[in-house]
């Protein structure tokens, strides 16, 4: 009994040596695996803090070369006027609140601004642009074509029926109501009437009258820009030729008759002439090609051009249109990212005239001044470098980081995120 026992207590002695032993060997395993997460975190947040620097370095310039641009076109629209001094700029402030209140457009104030700039260079003075400005990008974004295209169709319809720029809204209606009623697009319809408009308007006749007539064009041949040169060329022979036609444009007043009067007085010439078709054919044939084209689409359409018209008032507006594009998710996207740009400007100008002073720094190290400012990028590098090996002894520093991250935004609370959390990992082993 007694030999047993000795035997136990040995035994059991020898367990316990073999736990102990095994508890140091957990124990170092673990004070390993501390050293390898702490120099895991370490590298981690090195290589974080280095990318977050790169993103916030990448979206400053972004927003600086933004900033920039906006800026320029804004004085190249100024300098193209004769103001200076107080008027110069108190048009500068004028076109920067028309251009930073089109987000709900989905435009950037520089991608408003270069409309304003397109609007100026096709005839308008900046502050007839500012006025027609809306229009112009409203059509830009229905239409999905650039805001330089659609300043210059929206400024040639004012221009031809000697509309002002206060009209704009009302000439996109009329475009865009037009489309609605036909086959064509809107900028097919403002092509048309750079085609027509302007021997139309010389006729008397209204846009809405003339775009009328384009529309009962445009479903006989399917084009409403080629419908503009058919009806260009019947105004023109209307009036170097309506005594041949035998008919009359005009009332006993002097004033023009409308377009329906006039074609109703063709429609009856033809009509007169029964089955006998060489006749027609030889009536018609005053007409040139083109004209003969738009004549015979106007006369044999069911319905008159007053009919047409009514028939495009009953359609949607721009600002009906505008508001359900802008309501997608596509439209959403471009609200927030022309918001987002423009909440840019302030951090690019900063930016901005950060590297001025940089470069004027650079400048007053002649004859290193050039290899410091090419250096400005490795200097940020080394000091993400220091950062990392020094952690420990930078918690001041870091709250201090904190204060520029917040002041970014969303992007720098996520990068605050980031860093927070692997700061964390850091200190906890």
């Amino acid at each position: 009994m007694a030999y047993t026992l000795a035997n136990l207590l040995i035994r059991l002695s020898a367990d316990v040596k073999s736990a102990v032993s095994e508890l140091e060997g957990a124990k170092s395993h673990l004070s390993g695996l501390r050293d390898v997460a702490k120099t895991a975190a370490g590298v981690l947040l090195g290589e974080l803090a280095h990318d977050a620097l790169g993103a916030v370095t990448s979206v400053s310039g972004d927003a600086a070369r933004g900033f920039m641009d906006y800026e320029q076109t804004l004085t190249k629209i100024i300098s193209a006027t004769n103001l200076t001094g107080e008027e110069a700029e108190k048009l500068r402030q004028t076109l920067m609140e028309v251009s930073e209140s089109q987000t709900d457009l989905g435009f950037s104030a520089a991608e408003a601004s270069q409309g304003l700039e397109a609007l100026v260079k096709a005839g308008l003075s900046a502050d007839e642009a500012a006025q027609a400005l809306r229009s112009a990008l409203s059509l830009a974004r229905l239409e999905n074509i650039s805001t330089d295209q659609a300043a210059g169709l929206l400024v040639q319809t004012l221009t031809m029926f000697n509309l002002s720029a206060d009209e704009s809204a009302r000439a996109l209606d009329a475009i865009s109501k037009a489309a609605d009623a036909g086959i064509d697009t809107a900028t097919g319809y403002a092509s048309g009437l750079a085609n027509a408009g302007a021997a139309a308007a010389n006729m008397g006749l209204s846009l809405e009258e003339t775009l009328a007539a384009l529309v009962e064009l445009d479903k006989t041949y399917g084009s409403a820009t080629e419908s503009g040169t058919y009806l260009n060329a019947m105004f023109k022979d209307l009036v170097a030729k309506a005594d041949d036609l035998g008919i009359s444009l005009y009332n006993a007043d002097g004033s023009m008759k409308s377009l329906d009067e006039i074609i109703q007085q063709i429609r009856d010439h033809v009509a007169s002439f029964g089955d006998d078709q060489q006749a027609i054919n030889e009536y018609l044939s005053v007409f040139d090609v083109r004209a003969q084209r738009a004549v015979l689409g106007l006369i044999n359409y069911q319905g008159s051009i007053a009919e047409t018209m009514a028939e495009m008032e009953e359609a949607r507006g721009v600002q009906e249109k505008v508001n359900m594009v802008m309501d997608t998710t596509a439209g959403k996207l471009a609200k927030q990212n022309a918001e987002m740009e423009n909440a840019g400007y302030q951090l690019g100008q900063m930016n901005a005239n950060l590297q001025i002073a940089w470069k004027q720094f650079a400048a007053g190290l002649v004859p290193i001044g050039a290899v410091a400012d090419a250096l400005g990028p490795s200097l940020l590098q080394g000091a993400v470098t220091g950062l990392t090996m020094n952690l420990p002894l930078l918690g001041g520093a870091l709250k201090g980081l904190g204060g520029v991250l917040v002041g970014l935004g969303p992007a720098g609370w996520a990068i605050g995120a980031a860093i927070a959390g692997v700061t964390a990992l850091y200190m906890a082993y």
